[in-house]
């Protein structure tokens, strides 16, 4: 089994950059984080999971510095052992886990 956490400190007033590819779209009505599955890899690794972290949208003075805090952990390992990781970091069980995935 895989496992990718994705851990960031957000404002909740912030605003992100829309990554929709829709003409009218709101630019600033994004999300923190999205992800494609491109296919699982195979013997040629072909296929790719792609994971994309985005930081605040600020409109900042001249001079003026803005950051984020993201932390992203990957994981691979037996199954049973990645689902028990998983449950331990997110602070669930593995039955709550198993009913969501």
């Amino acid at each position: 089994g895989r496992l990718s956490i994705y851990s960031t400190i957000t404002d909740p007033a912030d605003c992100h950059l829309s990554m929709a590819w829709v003409e009218g779209a709101d630019l600033l009505d994004g999300d923190v984080v999205t992800s494609y599955n491109h296919g699982v890899p195979d013997d040629d690794g072909e296929g790719f999971y792609e994971l994309e972290t985005i930081g605040a949208a600020r409109f900042i003075a001249p001079g003026e510095q803005t950051g984020a805090d993201m932390r992203v952990e990957h994981y691979a390992g037996p199954r049973a052992a990645i689902l028990e990781l998983a449950a331990r970091r997110l602070g669930v069980t593995e039955g709550e886990l198993m009913r969501v995935l």
